[in-house]
């Protein structure tokens, strides 16, 4: 069973500087990161110290600032971080990506999750169960070979355009796509800020029938969660309202 939650919240481009990622950092991220580094497009790799991060600009290409839980980046299966990354869209539209993955007994014991989830350019959030997450979105055997797991049960197509084998996902209910500039996903927890009611209305999402909770938080967002516990989103009752919930927005009808 899994022990891990991820956050994926995604801002406006150029939200936060280096010098914030630093306050985030001193601030406490979950646990106590051994090594912060960053890399960008060409995957040229450095070592910051928080100085450092004061006066570090970003990249037009993206460089993500990633901490780790130990010296390599896993150690042990335990796949702690936190990163934030400047991440392009086809259309041409920039969003600030920002990750962390936890340890769930460290669930509402992060001041600073709280403080971002309630940030005003804040776009859409997302927390659920890390191994579910992905599960649900691995569409490459490599990835099932890297973490040592069987895909054989698994429908495996070949993919005409990038010429390779690949892994079905489109049914899974708990799987991402990126529209827009927003990423949309069906999880166990959700926010939803004021910028993504361009794509799905305020009202269309505070009327969803099928979520456990829904709510507006005092910070304008709105709030949803789709069941009790997230290690438990593979339930047949549980991912149908994943599903549901992909249905009542009209999730794959976004292009």
């Amino acid at each position: 069973m899994s022990e891990f939650l991820q956050y994926d919240l995604h801002f406006e481009a150029e939200t936060f500087l280096g010098k914030d990622v630093a306050d985030m950092i001193r601030e406490g991220v979950g646990f106590h990161p051994q090594r912060i580094y960053a890399y960008n497009a060409f995957r040229l790799d450095k070592n910051f110290a928080l100085e450092d991060l004061k006066t570090l600009e970003w990249e037009s290409y993206g460089v993500q600032v990633s901490l780790w839980a130990r010296e390599t980046e896993k150690v042990n299966g335990d796949p702690r971080y936190f990163s934030i990354l400047e991440k392009g869209f086809e259309n041409g539209t920039q969003a600030q990506v920002i990750k962390f993955i936890i340890h769930a007994q460290e669930l509402g014991k992060v001041p600073l999750i709280e403080r971002l989830l309630a940030h005003p350019r804040l776009r859409v959030a997302y927390c659920r169960d890390e191994e579910d997450n992905w599960q649900q979105n691995a569409s490459s055997p490599t990835a099932y070979q890297v973490r040592g797991r069987s895909y054989a049960h698994l429908n495996v197509y070949f993919d005409e355009e990038w010429v390779e084998e690949k892994i079905d996902i489109s049914h899974n209910p708990g799987r991402s796509t990126f529209v827009n500039g927003y990423e949309l996903s069906s999880c166990w927890r959700m926010w939803f800020g004021p910028s993504f009611y361009e794509l799905v209305s305020q009202e269309r999402l505070l009327a969803f029938p099928q979520a456990r909770r829904v709510e507006q938080t005092d910070s304008g967002h709105v709030f949803i969660e789709l069941y009790a516990d997230p290690f438990e989103a593979d339930l047949p009752e549980n991912r149908e309202v994943q599903q549901a919930f992909r249905d009542w927005v009209e999730m794959e009808e976004f292009k």
